[in-house]
């Protein structure tokens, strides 16, 4: 898959530090598979499985997250200088203060990303009328805000807070009318 290993929420703790990479798009994989080779380090390229509508059929695919993005977990800080980063970098991503390390609300999504080996599955949402529930599935423990929903293509966008900003994300679920939750 090459989006990263994990092994549970406890594991992102275990390292020192947890950093985000701007990188080219499209170059995730590469970055990820060249830090990945390195023993100092572990990353992920967070993905999304999306429902598409293809051959007559709807079929699940993984798709990027956030394109561009990637999360490093590792134990010694990472080199600020762009000659310590692997090719297809833009940047390390830095706060106000210029550190680097993911802190507050970022470090507590970079965890929740490890915890889920990179890859946000298909939660399941009710609607009734306007109105849109998410019951079960990876984003109900998220928080995120349903500013619009596609009914027709199964997908959602939702808020979230990621990587120092709001972001609005297209996110495929499984939905059902009225009170089906199972």
């Amino acid at each position: 898959m090459g989006i990263g290993v994990a092994s549970g929420d406890d594991a992102a703790r275990a390292y020192g530090q947890v950093y985000c990479l701007f990188c080219k798009t499209g170059q995730e994989r590469a970055v990820v598979r060249e830090l990945n080779a390195r023993a100092d380090a572990v990353a992920l390229f967070p993905v999304k499985i999306k429902t598409e509508w293809r051959d007559g059929h709807w079929e699940n695919l993984q798709k990027p997250l956030l394109p561009g993005y990637v999360f490093v977990y590792t134990a010694n800080p990472m080199p600020l200088a762009r000659a310590g980063l692997p090719g297809g970098v833009i940047r390390l991503l830095k706060d106000s203060d210029g550190r680097g390390d993911l802190r507050g609300a970022d470090r507590a999504f970079a965890d929740w990303m490890w915890a889920r080996g990179g890859l946000i599955g298909l939660s399941k949402a009710v609607y009734d009328g306007e109105r849109v529930e998410i019951v079960e599935g990876p984003l109900k423990d998220m928080g995120g805000v349903i500013v619009a929903v596609d009914r027709r293509k199964r997908i959602a966008k939702v808020e979230l807070d990621i990587v120092g900003s709001t972001q609005r994300i297209w996110l495929s679920f499984d939905f059902f009318q009225g009170d089906k939750r199972s």
